[in-house]
């Protein structure tokens, strides 16, 4: 007669009943625990949505000054659609979208581009035209001054583009 090694299904009743054994003991630390986690989770959300009323103004601000208004994005020049908080909860950003011209083929199109950025340090900073320029100008955003031949141009060109479409 072979002889059988190992334990078989009688180790893994004995591990269930040892599981259910220590979970009876600690429960009362399990679910400090568990009221922890919650609460650092409430705490978080609470900070990240706080954060995020308080910008949202201040892009409002910020958008008003800066749209339609004539850029350089990436070596392209363009006109800044808009300037709006990002959907994204957990950080806290502001998205750019600019449309830009490129020459394809010998032909004039149009290109969204969209930029993710962190809001500045001193969000104090989108309250003032030249701030929002400054930062701007920092990740590669140059706004063009409106009377240049430059900003005319752009704007001349994207009009054209968005009668065409």
């Amino acid at each position: 007669m072979a002889q059988l090694s190992g334990c078989g299904a009688g180790c893994g009743t004995l591990l269930v009943l040892v599981a259910i054994g220590v979970g009876l003991t600690y429960w009362p630390v399990f679910l400090l625990l568990g009221l922890l986690v919650l609460l650092f989770a409430v705490v978080s959300a609470s900070v990240m949505e706080a954060n995020r009323k308080k910008l949202k103004p201040l892009v409002a601000i910020a958008d008003r000054p800066v749209r339609h208004g004539a850029c350089r994005v990436r070596e392209r020049f363009g006109v800044v659609e808009a300037i709006s908080l990002s959907a994204d909860l957990a950080t806290p950003g502001i998205d750019i979208r600019c449309r830009t011209i490129a020459d394809e083929y010998d032909q004039l199109l149009a290109q969204n581009v969209q930029i993710s950025l962190s809001p500045p340090a001193d969000p104090k900073q989108l309250g003032a035209t030249s701030g929002i320029k400054r930062w701007l100008d920092a990740v590669g955003i140059r706004l063009l001054e409106d009377l240049s031949v430059e900003a005319k141009a752009t704007r001349a060109a994207i009009q054209c583009l968005r009668e065409q479409a």
